[in-house]
């Protein structure tokens, strides 16, 4: 499930850190759903107002695995974030209805193992999505780009079914559902019961010179 929050939707998921001494400690976080962004980041608070913060949104206590890569700066339209980029954590929905197999926390459905994510510190916001951290949802990126949350999941296909005020939902899925056509690799679907009432075609704006491949058509 979605919930708007401070100008934008966002969902519920938990990072299990599996430390060296055997002892998982585990964070629930509320993540702000980017289609314009690739990473999975998680927000260190260096806050004043840190208890009340990290209450609403989830903070990173932990430390992840450094393995080689430097610091970024994340430039957004909503502002920038100096970036520590670690690995080492397990990703799960909070309730999410399927499960792929591996434990999870109880209510939660693991989506990946061992994920390379950023630690987001001081920032410099210019407003828009509140006191959110982005979760990104673009997938395919340039090569020398950190990796993206999706390429490191199962998941290939996502849908946004926003009908129903109250009830919007994300769904990410390994494969589509039955009945759902496409027009081609690069088609945007618009799924709903039934049949498909909309097909676009996409294109990757890489071929211009963006360094993701943000989700884009024609028309």
């Amino acid at each position: 499930p979605l919930l708007w929050r401070e100008g934008a939707f966002g969902f519920n998921y938990s990072l299990i850190e599996r430390r060296a001494d055997g002892v998982n400690t585990g964070s629930s976080f509320w993540g702000v759903a980017d289609t314009g962004s690739p990473f999975l980041l998680v927000g260190r608070c260096l806050r004043r107002d840190c208890p009340e913060y990290c209450s609403q949104w989830g903070c990173f206590a932990g430390n992840g695995v450094p393995f080689g890569l430097k610091d970024t700066v994340e430039v957004y339209v909503s502002g920038e974030a100096r970036v520590e980029w670690r690995r080492g954590v397990d990703l799960a929905f909070l309730g999410a209805n399927a499960a792929p197999e591996g434990a999870a926390p109880e209510g939660a459905a693991l989506a990946a193992r061992d994920l390379v994510f950023g630690v987001q510190n001081e920032v410099a916001g210019r407003g828009g999505t509140g006191n959110g951290v982005f979760i990104g949802l673009v997938r395919s990126h340039a090569a020398d780009i950190r990796p993206s949350f999706l390429e490191q999941t199962p998941f290939t296909f996502l849908a946004f079914d926003l009908r129903t005020p109250g009830r919007e939902a994300l769904t990410l899925l390994a494969a589509p559902r039955s009945g759902w056509r496409f027009g081609g690799a690069e088609a945007l679907l618009t799924p709903v019961e039934g049949g498909v009432v909309g097909t676009l075609r996409m294109v990757d704006p890489q071929a211009w010179g963006d360094p993701v491949s943000h989700y884009a058509v024609i028309t």
